[in-house]
């Protein structure tokens, strides 16, 4: 991801990205968006959006 969106080269901790998500998925349910609804975790691949509930 990291390459991907901002063609930036690193050695950071997998796990990088995983804090970065839960991250957002907290603030946003904190707020009251219905993240889980929108954001899943596709096991073995990453992360999806769904725009459909």
């Amino acid at each position: 991801m990291l390459a991907t969106i901002w063609n930036f080269k690193s050695d950071v901790e997998d796990r990088t990205i995983d804090s970065h998500i839960r991250n957002l998925r907290e603030k946003l349910l904190h707020v009251g968006f219905p993240i889980n609804e929108h954001l899943k975790t596709v096991w073995g691949v990453g992360y999806k959006w769904s725009s459909e509930s």
